[in-house]
């Protein structure tokens, strides 16, 4: 298999840490672009890296895309862990989902051009998704797909649909809650939104209780 991230081969630090504004450059041009429409020769260009310099610390173009998303894929699922277990201290799964919506609605406001990357990633071909994955086995943990399966089995959810179904529906409502947010909504609004569609969730997928 062909070599993925030169700094990791050679046990050392991730060059982008030292190489901000190459890591912004990339970031930038990848979150509008798809792997093979964004130039190599433009970003070295735009940050005054000789070709040299850029072959010392990666091996390709590739090694570069895998480094840019070590930084913020791994940086946002931290973040997001963090964010269950320290303001989440309910068992029940609309409240954990709840959590999920605003805090990925908060990271992508600290930092708009992740749901620009991800996007355009979804569109990459297969060969490059398989090499992402395989690069980072710890992205490819289910943490939604774990939470339902527990909401499942604890009885939070309906019986009515299958596992797969549930999934896909409440997938397609986080992957795509920031098309309910306009960019002038406040605080407020936006959390009131986020409880509009998770009350659509509860109605849909989730126990009816008889008191209901």
């Amino acid at each position: 298999m062909k070599k993925l991230m030169k700094f990791k081969d050679e046990k050392k630090e991730n060059p982008l840490l030292q190489r901000i504004d190459l890591f912004e450059k990339s970031f930038d041009d990848f979150s509008v672009m798809s792997f093979n429409e964004t130039s190599l020769s433009s970003i070295l260009r735009d940050v005054d890296m000789n070709k040299g310099s850029f072959y010392f610390k990666f091996y390709d173009k590739r090694d570069l895309y895998l480094s840019m998303i070590e930084i913020i894929g791994i940086d946002k699922t931290k973040y997001l862990s963090n964010q269950i277990k320290v303001q989440v201290k309910s068992e029940n799964f609309f409240d954990q989902l709840r959590q999920i919506v605003v805090s990925t609605l908060e990271y992508s406001q600290k930092e708009p051009r992740y749901n620009s990357f991800w996007r355009i990633f979804q569109f990459e071909n297969d060969d490059l998704k398989k090499i992402v994955k395989s690069a980072f086995p710890e992205l490819n943990q289910d943490f939604l797909g774990n939470l339902v399966d527990k909401a499942i089995l604890n009885g939070q959810l309906s019986k009515e649909y299958d596992r797969n179904f549930v999934y896909s529906i409440v997938n397609l409502y986080i992957t795509n809650m920031d098309s309910f947010i306009d960019i002038d909504m406040s605080k407020k609004e936006i959390l009131e939104q986020v409880d509009k569609v998770i009350e659509i969730l509860k109605k849909s997928i989730g126990i009816k209780l008889i008191n209901q």
